[in-house]
Order: structure tokens, then sequence, then C-alpha cells
């Protein structure tokens, strides 16, 4: 298994992976990553479950955060940037360019927020008034190109969310959805 992850992830990537975060990967999944960034966070899990593809960059923003990724699951050159969990189930595409939150990123607070390029440089950010809900896609989703996923959404099984959709509330199980903001198009009826 050493062997396998050593080829997908450089050596310094795998062994720091391994001191500062919990990473587990499937049997037969590749991963290519475009970064994996830490920001000093240490009892972060990682975890992929067996025949995916993963070519993603991967943000954990806090301590403890948690991406899970299910198995035979696919995602292009897209972005995870997580501070408790985003979970993504089995049997899900995930086109490029998609980016996934569970987080609003600042406060709404500008007073708050002008101190957060400071405590970046440090790697020291506040988190204490930022809204933060983990984002949850069921599995046999399919996630189009450019579509951008917002916290605490869940997006229900059998689900297609179209190409440049921007998700701000929870998807139903079996319906696509497009547009900004994100409404439904078509219930799916699968035999």
């Amino acid at each position: 298994m050493k062997s396998i992850i050593r080829k997908i992830l450089n050596k310094y990537s795998y062994f720091k992976l391994r001191k500062e975060a919990h990473l587990t990967i499937g049997a037969n999944s590749v991963v290519n990553y475009r970064s994996f960034d830490l920001q000093n966070n240490k009892n972060c899990r990682f975890v992929i479950g067996e025949k995916s593809l993963v070519s993603a960059s991967f943000v954990f923003e806090k301590e403890g955060a948690t991406i899970e990724i299910g198995r035979n699951t696919f995602i292009g050159g897209s972005v995870l940037s997580c501070a408790e969990k985003i979970k993504i189930g089995k049997n899900v595409f995930i086109a490029w360019n998609v980016t996934i939150f569970d987080h609003n990123s600042h406060s709404l607070n500008y007073n708050i927020r002008r101190n957060d390029l400071p405590h970046l440089f440090n790697g020291k950010k506040t988190w204490e008034d930022v809204g933060i809900s983990p984002t949850i896609i069921e599995e046999d989703v399919w996630v189009g190109l450019n579509a951008i996923i917002l916290k605490g959404i869940t997006i229900g099984k059998g689900s297609i969310i179209a190409a440049g959709a921007v998700v701000t509330k929870n998807v139903p199980p079996n319906t696509l959805v497009a547009g900004n903001p994100a409404q439904i198009v078509k219930d799916l009826k699968y035999d």
C-alpha cells in the first residue's frame, strides 16, 4: 500500500500528510492533487474510498477538518475548502473547476474581516464569527463543470447539478438543478 501511495504523492507530501493528517486512500484509487493545504492545522482527516480518481486542490482550513470521498468517485480539477466536514458519497462524478465549501470564508462583519489578511500571513485566522456547516453530496450525484456548492448544503442521491450552477440550498434526491441560484429544472425518473 505504501508503495502505491508514494507513486501518487511525492515523498515529502506523503510523509507530511501521514504525520499531520489522518490519510486513508482506498485500494486502486489515484489521487493527483493540485495542492494540499493543511494551513498548519493538525488532526485533519482525509479519506478516499477504493477505485476513485481524484484530481483536486484540498484546503483544510481548521484543525480537525474532515474530507471524505466515497468509492468509485471521480473529481476533476476542482477545489474543496473545508473548515469542518465535506462528505462526498460513492459513485459521484464531479467535473472540472467545481468549488465546494463548508464555510463562508470570512465574517460578515467588516470590522472583524479587516484582521483576516494579517492573520492569514501568520497562520492564525480567527473563525469565531464565520458561518460553518457541513456539506454533503450523497451517492450517484453528477456535478457539472464550474458549479459552486456553498456551505451547509445536502445534495440528494441521484441528483444532477448543471454546469455553472450556484447551489445555495438543499437539492432533493433525483432532481436536476440549474442557474444562479440553482433552481429545480426537472424531476429525474430512474427505472
